[in-house]
């Protein structure tokens, strides 16, 4: 079934020379500059106490946890037009041995750090919190870095946020990482009342990819419920679903009509060349919500974007990460708040079960190569 066996992987390389002015003293050459970009996170991993960043937090479960880490992204390693280096620190750095890097983190007690947050979201151009919840082997220091490069590239103003949850980052432990992000559900819902009782003017927008649309899902639904008994306000703009390993007929059953009543935009993408959803419905036997294998799954109050033709196989299941259409389609939806029907980057097409979009060519081609 699966014709494609191998990804190839392509580094390119560039090198400069220094210049010998005619005194013969050598010209400096100038640092790159990095993006330094701040994000806020909270987190269920265990803290391991090791002093090297990648393994600050573990993929053991832990108490519940908030901070800020800062990662830092090569200006020269943009994907889209619309990043702007006039939103983050810059700082010159010839070190950056990645694309992007986590650089530090430091761990806020809840009350300071949602106080922290509020003043940021007070001086902040764009009143609102775009939260990033990872999936499937990751760990927080690869999450982080999709978080911070997430919002760089789609040049977002407000506040990056990430909810790590205890995967194992390990190919072989797919059931191992479903445990541990069923058992997040519970601190994912504190979170995001969290976010939603203690900041003050500021819309909440969800990114969430693969198994993490797990915890999301299932949490949105036991917080959706408590602000309808609890008069707790609803402050959920986009909800973006990216290649989500959830349950296709229990999202329609049980998921899809709580959240179409929201208010929320749900955004889903889907894609028919998205192997490890293959490999998912061939564990679970049912197929996944965010496999367009049988078609892209349209659902009455959700805009579906089929992704299959703008990205290729190495990039079938991580394609919101490097690929300039899907990243593009991202800033039209959460900067501009544009509806499927208004961003330039899709076309409609009408099926039988009602209209879905397709992403459109752009001239720049995606960038495949997987970041470590």
């Amino acid at each position: 079934m699966i014709r494609y066996l191998s990804i190839a992987i392509v580094i390119f390389s560039t090198y400069g020379c220094a210049s010998t002015p005619k005194d013969d003293t050598t010209q400096a050459t100038p640092e790159p500059e990095v993006a330094v970009v701040n994000v806020w996170y909270a987190t269920d991993r265990d803290s391991t106490g090791e002093e090297n960043l990648k393994d600050y937090y573990g993929i053991e479960r832990g108490m519940l946890s908030y901070g800020i880490c800062q990662v830092a992204i090569g200006l020269d390693e943009r994907i889209t037009p619309f990043t702007d280096s006039t939103l983050w620190q810059l700082n010159a750095d010839k070190n950056l041995s990645d694309p992007s890097e986590l650089r530090s983190i430091k761990v806020i007690p809840r009350a300071e750090f949602l106080t922290q947050m509020q003043q940021a979201i007070n001086t902040s151009n764009e009143k609102s919190i775009l939260l990033y919840i990872h999936g499937y082997m990751r760990s927080f220091e690869m999450a982080a870095r999709e978080a911070a490069r997430l919002a760089y590239e789609i040049s977002y103003q407000g506040i990056p946020a990430l909810y790590s949850w205890p995967s194992r980052n390990s190919l072989m432990n797919y059931i191992a990482d479903v445990a541990g992000v069923d058992w997040s559900v519970a601190n994912l819902r504190q979170f995001l009342e969290d976010l939603t009782r203690e900041t003050q003017g500021a819309t909440i927008h969800v990114v969430a990819h693969s198994l993490g649309n797990r915890a999301l899902l299932n949490a949105l639904v036991e917080l959706r419920e408590d602000s309808k008994e609890h008069n707790l306000p609803w402050k959920l703009g986009e909800i973006v679903l990216v290649a989500p390993d959830f349950d296709r007929a229990t999202f329609k059953r049980d998921i899809a009509p709580v959240l179409t009543d929201s208010g929320s935009r749900i955004t889903l993408y889907v894609s028919a060349v998205d192997i490890p959803l293959l490999a998912s419905k061939m564990l679970s036997a049912y197929p996944r919500l965010g496999d367009g294998r049988d078609g892209p799954t349209v659902i009455p109050g959700i805009e579906t974007v089929d992704a299959t033709d703008a990205i290729g196989w190495a990039s079938g299941h991580t394609y919101h990460r490097r690929n300039i259409q899907v990243l593009s389609d991202l800033h039209y939806l959460i900067n501009d708040h544009l509806g499927a029907d208004e961003r330039p980057t899709l076309q409609a097409v009408e099926s039988p079960e009602g209209t879905y979009w397709k992403l459109l060519d752009l001239p720049t081609e995606e960038t495949d190569e997987e970041e470590q």
